[in-house]
């Protein structure tokens, strides 16, 4: 009985060459409709921000973290929505 199964199943799919085809063309369709650049972009600017705001954590210098703060409210006015900056001034 477990044979006639097997057998019905892959008649009905086409085989596991199909199937795994089937699949194949159904990941490279997706990764296909990707637009990497802007994937890149992202991950690049909270690279960026992640490294300013450990260099801000690292010095004691006011004048560094003024600049650190401005540098990232200038990417956030640049359109760089994605920064997600937190306002983290020394009170």
């Amino acid at each position: 009985m477990s044979e006639f199964v097997k057998g019905l199943f892959s008649l009905i799919t086409g085989g596991a060459g199909i199937t795994w085809t089937l699949v194949w063309e159904t990941l490279k369709a997706i990764i296909g409709r990707i637009t990497w650049r802007v994937v890149l972009e992202r991950f690049l600017t909270r690279v960026l921000v992640e490294a300013l705001k450990r260099l801000k954590t690292l010095s004691s210098n006011r004048i560094v973290d003024e600049t650190v703060d401005s540098i990232l409210l200038q990417l956030r006015g640049d359109g760089l929505l994605m920064a997600k900056i937190e306002s983290s001034k020394k009170k």
